[in-house]
């Protein structure tokens, strides 16, 4: 019989008068049981007994879908849903002046809003201690996590307030934009009074005349005054400005000013930490980065209850204290989530009752996760069709695509959109809803937080990022082309041109009249350029025609020879790299043979093999032989915590290692931080359940129980009772939401992973007595992929549902094979499933296959395995997956020492990498591509998959060390003249 439902009392609220309506809705229907409309609205129960809950306003498509369940009139309901929506709408905003706002939203900080900047004292006044030692400081911190913020109004104002010696101090503060040294010129330019123009053109011959530069500008100041030059985004030196040279010279230029023996110059940089990587290609940067780095991490509690309440005292008001723990709660360990909060403490305040802002009002704003969504959507969905287009073509405009690094915000020209009242008006809806910041004649995403949190603008950027970047270059090109006063030197012709072309039959709408333009006129002057060309071909063909008629004899006598000297040539060739592959490949057995007793001897044979033939075997040879050498394959040592190690377990980005250290029944794990090789923290008994995507968040399940773990800080966040020993587990992305699952029961629970709290129960088609055994979320957290890993079905499934309704998306059907393992693609468009035959049947071979989940169809096929594979994960590209399988010793399945590498676009296999020295336990790859693997014996090391690298490193090795002599390439390749191997 159905669990009644919980009665509501109608007191007057709109929410609760609407669940009253959808409640009698049923009853007029006769009162259906949940689980019978949930067959019919293709939506859960449990979601759509929250519709009539009176707890918030459900989607549309839910309402109708309950609706169409009980026989209602959808379309009188759609009707009703509006008007409700409307009621709830927050107030609007457009009549209020947020000038008086305590909180800025996404926007930055300024020098002016020190008054309202709170939180952050601590890191300013270690700041101001480190400007008086050092003169070159960076300050690296993620995306969000207050870098411009810090410096501008915290910082600056600091140094304004005499705090310095000699103060206060000339102070200068820009961004690189495109044009870096042009941008610095102008700064310094306007401090001293002098021609920008002509001070570039002294930085460009020489950019140590920006140390003279800024010395001239304390001619008439104290002897211990300096200049403070801040830098903010520096990471726009990497993706704004595209002109290499000026990139050094600007470098160039910053280095002397801070360290020539005569400088009176403080510089500081903001710098986003995922472009640590990319000031590393910069030596000199290097150098200076030494020993002057300072991170921005999360903020404590205390500093969080500052950054929320001091401005809102400082403004008249009041901060329930409720509101102040929900959000330090939901804060802690989320350093790039401040813009996040700020905007949600706007949309609160906006929402305030009398002078306090209440939970209540931030609750309804969507909170930290949601308010910044609801402001995006809400803006997007208030505009008119052609309004909506032009809004999406101009947040594509202002988002630089990153290579290998997050997507970062664009500068734009206000020029470079057509100048239609459509986009003006446009402009204006963005702006007005501080989701875009407009200058004199500049536009730009206020917070690069909209790009990551918006999940609309995120599936814009991903649906065709081959596309965006053609756009990207013909803009750039368009510009160049208008600098040139129309060149035609500078059009597209050939490829580049079809390329442009065949993008614009899909986005024709998309261009501005400017980049139209420019394409036409490309296509103008190829038309022209090939009409002459087929002149003088013409002309070309008569000639070689009337020759060839006087020369027919005795050419053809000659094409004969020529023809049957070109076949012996070929079939010649064809020998030689027959030769050359069986030689590889044999080289490549010898090399493996070595490379235990004889690294050197292993490496050498194995560079040969490969520049043999770039076989299959001698690339595997090659990758797997690094690994002996520290120089190419630095490894971190964990053995003194526990060696052999027997189970080891990488979180996805390869920050952390989960390991037991222990050789009884029940294990006991240790959380290992990888970077340093050091403990984070004893997890004590139990069973491993899995890490969040982002890495922050563990599970372990131990007596009945999940204990959630914060891997930052080694704390226990939460323990949730189970009521099954035995359960399947997974985390979604961002470590908020944990999904559970008993291995005999086919439904999936979601639980808050802070409070323990049941949020959803979702519900597979799966029968099986074993019905879920694996699950993983999609990279977005929307889908969540179920498999059936029973070895006594006929046929096993992988369900995927939708995480907020619980609605079945697809099922992928795998016929007489038992899965072991999945992982989605970063994208989240691709499912990769790891399939083997279960036991008592007979063996077939292992296989990988890669699922379209837009058409629930499987791409391709790998069935190349000897051992079982039974883990598998996608490189952050998407580019490559890999494989660790298992192999039997003595009755017991472990980790065989074998990782396969797949293209995963066609799934042919690219290497595998072997162990000589212990059987490797796990992998994963981390942020910057490369590939980590840890073995029995108590090391961590990295794998370069590029051949051609590997080989250049190894050669820088070997050459102080060995080479293979007469005698010994006599040994290896009795049937080849001897040569250097590294050459």
């Amino acid at each position: 019989m159905a669990r009644p439902e919980r009665p509501i009392e109608d007191n007057g609220d709109t929410l609760t008068r609407f669940a009253i309506q959808l409640r009698q809705l049923r009853e007029d229907a006769g009162t259906p049981p949940y689980r019978t409309m949930a067959k019919h609205a293709h939506y859960s129960a449990s979601t759509l007994s929250e519709a009539a809950a009176g707890r918030s306003l459900p989607s549309l498509e839910v309402t109708l879908a309950y609706v169409r369940a009980c026989g209602g009139d959808p379309a009188e309901w759609e009707d009703r849903w509006r008007q409700i929506a409307a009621e709830l709408a927050p107030p609007d905003t457009e009549d209020q002046d947020d000038s008086a706002a305590p909180y800025l939203g996404l926007s930055t900080f300024g020098t002016e809003d020190a008054h309202r900047f709170f939180g952050r004292d601590r890191i300013v006044d270690d700041l101001l201690a480190r400007l008086t030692r050092q003169r070159f400081l960076a300050v690296f911190g993620p995306s969000g996590s207050g870098k411009s913020s810090l410096l501008r109004a915290g910082l600056l104002p600091a140094v304004d307030d005499e705090r310095m010696p000699g103060g206060p101090w000339p102070t200068l503060l820009f961004t690189p934009g495109e044009h870096p040294l042009e941008e610095c010129a102008v700064q310094v330019g306007q401090l001293l009074g002098v021609s920008p123009g002509a001070l570039l053109a002294d930085l460009v011959a020489d950019p140590s005349t920006l140390n003279l530069a800024l010395r001239q500008a304390l001619i008439d100041h104290p002897a211990d005054t300096e200049v403070l030059l801040v830098v903010d985004q520096f990471e726009e030196l990497f993706t704004a400005c595209q002109d290499t040279t000026q990139r050094d010279q600007f470098i160039a230029a910053l280095l002397s000013a801070a360290q020539a023996h005569t400088s009176r110059t403080r510089i500081v940089l903001g710098i986003r930490a995922d472009f640590y990587g990319r000031c590393a290609e910069h030596p000199d940067l290097v150098e200076a980065l030494h020993d002057t780095q300072v991170l921005i991490g999360s903020m404590t509690a205390a500093e969080l209850r500052s950054a929320i309440t001091q401005p809102a005292t400082h403004a008249g008001l009041s901060v329930e204290a409720t509101l102040v723990s929900t959000i330090i709660t939901e804060m802690i360990g989320r350093p790039g989530a401040l813009p996040l909060m700020s905007h949600a403490l706007l949309e609160t305040w906006r929402r305030r009752k009398g002078t306090t802002l209440t939970l209540a009002a931030y609750q309804a704003t969507g909170g930290i996760d949601g308010a910044l969504t609801r402001t995006a959507e809400r803006t997007y969905t208030t505009l008119t069709p052609t309004q909506q287009h032009t809004a999406r073509a101009i947040l594509l405009r202002l988002t630089a695509l990153g290579e290998g690094t997050e997507d970062t915000r664009r500068r734009t020209r206000r020029s470079e959109l057509d100048n239609t009242p459509t986009t003006t008006e446009v402009l204006h809806r963005l702006a007005q809803a501080r989701l875009v910041t407009l200058g004199e004649d500049t536009l730009e995403i206020t917070h690069e937080a909209l790009i990551r949190s918006w999940p609309r603008l995120r599936g814009w950027l991903t649906e065709d990022r081959d596309g965006l970047r053609v756009h990207r270059q013909l803009t750039d090109a368009t510009h160049t082309w208008e600098t040139l006063n129309h060149d035609p030197g500078v059009l597209y012709r050939g490829t580049r041109l079809a390329v442009a072309q065949d993008w614009l039959t899909r986005h024709a709408t998309t261009l501005t009249e400017r980049e139209r333009a420019f394409l036409d006129a490309s296509t103008t002057a190829q038309t022209q350029e090939r009409r002459v060309t087929r002149r003088r071909t013409r002309r070309l063909r008569i000639l070689v025609v009337t020759l060839a008629a006087l020369a027919g004899l005795a050419t053809t006598a000659t094409v004969v020879a020529v023809v049957q000297r070109s076949v012996a040539v070929q079939q010649r060739q064809a020998a030689l790299d027959q030769n050359k592959l069986a030689t590889s490949r044999e080289l490549a057995t010898q090399a493996t043979a070595l490379a235990a007793a004889q690294p050197e001897a292993a490496a050498l044979v194995a560079v040969e093999a490969f520049h043999q033939a770039p076989t299959l075997e001698a690339r595997s040879a090659l990758l797997s032989v690094q690994g002996q050498f520290t120089g190419i394959s630095p490894s971190i040592n964990l053995s003194p915590f526990e060696s052999p190690f027997t189970q080891a377990i990488f979180s996805p980005d390869g920050r952390f290692l989960n390991t037991p250290l222990g050789s009884g029944r029940k294990d006991k794990w240790a959380l290992l931080d990888t970077a340093v090789g050091r403990s984070v923290a004893d997890l004590g008994e139990g069973t491993f359940g899995g890490f969040s995507r982002n890495g922050r968040v563990l599970v372990m399940n131990s007596s009945k129980k999940f204990q959630l773990w914060d891997t930052s800080t080694g704390n226990i966040i939460s323990s949730i009772d189970e009521s099954s020993a035995q359960s399947t587990v997974a985390l979604s992305p961002d470590g908020r939401i944990l999904a559970t699952s008993s291995l005999i029961d086919p439904r999936v629970t979601l639980r808050e992973v802070t409070t323990g709290r049941e949020i959803n129960t979702l519900t597979t088609a799966l029968t099986t007595p074993h019905a879920i055994a694996a699950m993983a979320f999609s990279p977005d957290g929307r889908t969540l992929a179920t498999a059936d890993l029973s070895s006594i079905a006929s046929h096993n499934q992988v369900t995927l549902l939708e995480v907020p309704t619980g609605r079945e998306i697809s099922t992928l059907t795998i016929t007489f094979t038992r899965i072991t393992g999945m992982d989605f693609s970063p994208d989240g468009s691709t499912l990769a499933t790891i399939t083997n035959s279960p036991s008592g049947q007979a063996q077939s071979p292992q296989q990988v296959q890669l699922w379209d989940l837009r058409t629930g169809h499987i791409i391709t096929t790998a069935s190349q395995f000897t051992n079982e594979a039974v883990r598998v994960a996608f490189s952050p590209e998407g580019h490559t997956l890999v494989t660790v399988g298992t192999y039997p010793t003595n009755g017991i399945t472990a980790l065989n020492g074998q990782l396969r590498v797949w293209d995963a676009r066609g799934t042919q296999q690219i290497a595998t990498i072997s162990e000589p020295f212990g059987q490797i336990l796990d992998m994963a790859y981390t942020s910057d591509n490369t590939l980590i693997a840890s073995g029995r014996d108590g090391l961590i090391r990295r794998f370069d998959l590029n051949p051609d690298t590997v080989t250049e490193h190894l050669c820088q090795i070997l050459k102080s060390k060995a080479t293979i002599t007469q005698d010994r390439w006599a040994q290896y390749l009795p049937n080849l003249p001897f040569q250097p191997t590294c050459r």
